[in-house]
């Protein structure tokens, strides 16, 4: 019973309530993920379900025959598609039939009345009632049409704007449409012999003035549902010197407009009302035209369907919202205003002193000087629920029963003091150490600690070869060819620093103090191996069409620095890359920009002349993941990579559409801002 009410309860709250919306129920996941973070204006737009409806009703048409009651049905079929949350589009077929018949009487033309006027009926599908050739020249009218439709309507949504409320039920829509219509009308023209029907007046008795009354007019029509067979053999005239689909087809162009109102009933069903009216330049869907020469009657025949409509909301709605039209699009903004006002003063108050403010912490009142969690909570280190500050024993060996006082009963206990731990430190420091030896290929230092030594004893760094222009290594004070970078030579081409650059994957490249051709860096960071240290360059990276340097990266140029500041005669490049998610020519500014902040903040920040920096980017052209297939893959992309200069490298200038006074984004670039989201700015 609980599960059966704890899905109604969802099933009701995803219906009436503001609806979940993740992110990757958006056409831009990573542009909705920042904007809940603050970082962009606009949600990205939500996915939604196309809804497939059907309808029934009641089909009739305004013409020159007057409509039975009922005079006939409908059916459509349709599918829908929202465009935003005003506009939708909606592609229907349509089938009906709809019956006629006229109490007063139609003349022949050639049967002239008392004033010598003729009828209405001209077309020589009433050939049989031309009484010059014996027919009776007086018809009542009465039709039965066939009528077929395909048309797109443009859907017009106002029922989902809600300033007062989350989600609405009623959604009052108008629409118009186009397309094209078919038609066959039918007229019951001759009796079960296959003649015309005569001496209909007489037969009625009918005079104008019962035809001028309502009892009058059933009383006609009731008579000649009793004269006439009720079979429609006679194909009605089709109207000539019209817009239609060949001369063989009797298809016409058609506007459809309609207005409507529906209900939601789930968030997967809803039903509604609608009232279609069927426009097209043609006076014979009823299959006549004139009553007389004087009542002409309409110009248009007009189809009317009035239905009942059922809309069902396809797919899956943990990838796809509702469709647009039943969800509120100033929700979302509502939603924010009332978090933020409803946000209280952040209070910094700690009264029980342990670091931990009481907003959150979970134990209010910790002695003082007792070490706690990042919750407030006691610490119990080895667990044997003693808390530290209590237990004489705090580090006692796990699965020992211990006293009252935390010391531990076992036998054969023991604690591992200070110069064990150190020991194990060194031991495993050592290891790591061995392993990056490994990893370089060569018996030098690793990088780390003072002089490069990860253990942090003092050692020599020893000048290791560069390469030559050939790509093979030279002593460290050999001769270098020309084409060597001005920081690795000094006097007739001699190696001064003796630097080896080498990336992740422990290949030499070309570095400051080496030639040969640049290659560009490993998967993570570039190896610099110089004679005044061991040292890493490594890389940042960037969020989504940003080029702000986030803070986690901010101990990345402090390295770099640091390594600029020890070796003074090093150059570095500085090089910007971005995703493949743009066009290349605003991908190059995004690359620019993003190394000018990198060198700006080194320069601004440490001091660092600004000519031992070079300053390069790439666009999108130099991925590490070639082929991205997630999110992580595109930040991986979105980088700035730090390496030793080579002879080739120079300061690039700014590319074209790059706008140094520029105060937001270009107009092919979403705008912006810059906040704390928590902090309400």
């Amino acid at each position: 019973m609980d599960t059966i009410s704890n899905d109604l309860e969802q099933e009701y709250r995803d219906t009436w309530k503001t609806p979940y919306i993740s992110d990757d129920m958006t056409t831009d996941p990573e542009l909705n993920k920042s904007w809940r973070m603050g970082d962009y204006k606009y949600a990205s737009k939500p996915k939604d379900s196309w809804e497939l409806g059907f309808s029934v009703g009641h089909f009739f048409i305004d013409g020159d025959v007057d409509r039975e009651i009922p005079a006939g049905f409908g059916v459509t079929a349709h599918l829908r598609k929202s465009i935003n949350y005003v506009l939708s589009i909606k592609g229907s077929v349509f089938y009906g039939k709809a019956r006629g018949l006229e109490a007063q009487p139609a003349r022949h033309r050639n049967s002239l009345n008392s004033n010598g006027v003729g009828g209405g009926l001209v077309e020589a599908t009433f050939l049989d009632y031309d009484p010059n050739l014996g027919g009776p020249g007086v018809w009542f009218p009465n039709h039965e049409t066939t009528y077929m439709a395909g048309y797109l309507s443009a859907v017009i949504n106002v029922g989902n704007l809600l300033f007062h409320k989350e989600r609405n039920k009623w959604n009052w829509y108008a629409t118009l449409g186009v397309g094209l219509d078919h038609h066959t009308a039918k007229l019951d023209l001759l009796d079960n012999n296959g003649l015309p029907y005569m001496d209909l007046i007489s037969r009625l008795n009918w005079t104008r003035d019962e035809f001028n009354t309502k009892v009058g007019r059933d009383r006609i029509k009731s008579e000649l549902g009793v004269i006439y067979d009720g079979v429609y053999e006679t194909e009605g005239f089709k109207k000539e010197g019209i817009f239609r689909i060949g001369d063989d087809f009797n298809i016409h162009v058609v506007f459809v407009p309609s207005m409507g109102v529906s209900r939601k009933i789930s968030k997967r069903l809803n039903i509604g009302i609608e009232h279609q009216i069927f426009l097209s330049d043609n006076d014979y869907l009823d299959g006549n035209k004139y009553r007389t020469a004087l009542d002409q009657t309409n110009n248009v025949d007009i189809g009317h369907y009035t239905n009942l409509t059922i809309g069902v909301n396809l797919g899956n709605f943990s990838e796809v919202t509702e469709p647009l039209y039943w969800l509120n699009p100033i929700d979302v903004a509502y939603n924010d205003i009332a978090i933020l006002k409803s946000k209280s003063t952040l209070d910094l108050t700690d009264e029980d002193n342990d670091g931990i403010i009481d907003i959150l912490d979970l134990e209010l009142d910790t002695p003082e000087d007792c070490p706690v969690d990042t919750r407030g909570v006691l610490l119990d280190s080895d667990g044997d629920g003693i808390v530290d500050c209590e237990d004489k024993e705090p580090f006692s060996r796990p699965g020992c029963p211990v006293d009252e006082f935390g010391v531990s009963q076992c036998e054969d206990d023991c604690c591992t003091d200070e110069e064990a731990i150190n020991r194990l430190i060194d031991a495993r420091t050592e290891e790591l150490r061995n392993a990056l030896l490994l990893r370089t290929g060569d018996n030098s230092t690793a990088p780390g600690g003072n002089q490069g030594n990860i253990s942090g004893r003092t050692t020599e760094t020893t000048i290791t070869d560069a390469p030559s222009t050939t790509g093979q290594p030279t002593s460290g004070g050999g001769t270098v060819k020309e084409g060597t970078s001005k920081e690795g030579t000094t006097k007739e081409g001699t190696s001064k620093e003796g630097t080896t650059v080498i990336s992740k994957t422990g290949t030499p490249v070309s570095g400051g103090g080496t030639t040969g051709t640049s290659t560009t860096s490993g998967p993570y960071t570039t190896y610099v191996r110089t004679g005044c240290g061991d040292w890493f360059l490594p890389m940042i990276h960037f969020d989504l069409n940003k080029d702000i340097i986030k803070p986690e990266y901010f101990s990345h140029l402090h390295n770099v620095a640091q390594v600029m500041a020890k070796c003074p005669e090093v150059c570095v490049v500085a090089q910007g890359h971005t995703d493949s998610r743009h066009s290349n020519d605003y991908n190059r500014v995004l690359s620019y920009r993003r190394a000018k902040a990198a060198v700006d903040y080194l320069v601004e920040n440490y001091g660092i002349d600004r000519s031992r920096i070079k300053l390069m980017y790439g666009g999108e052209e130099n991925p590490m993941v070639k082929s991205p297939t997630s999110e992580a893959h595109h930040f991986m992309n979105r980088r700035v990579e730090f390496r030793t200069c080579d002879a080739n490298d120079f300061n690039m200038a700014a590319p074209e559409g790059y706008n140094p006074n520029a105060s937001k984004s270009s107009s092919n670039r979403p705008e912006y801002y810059n906040g704390n989201k928590s902090s309400g700015y």
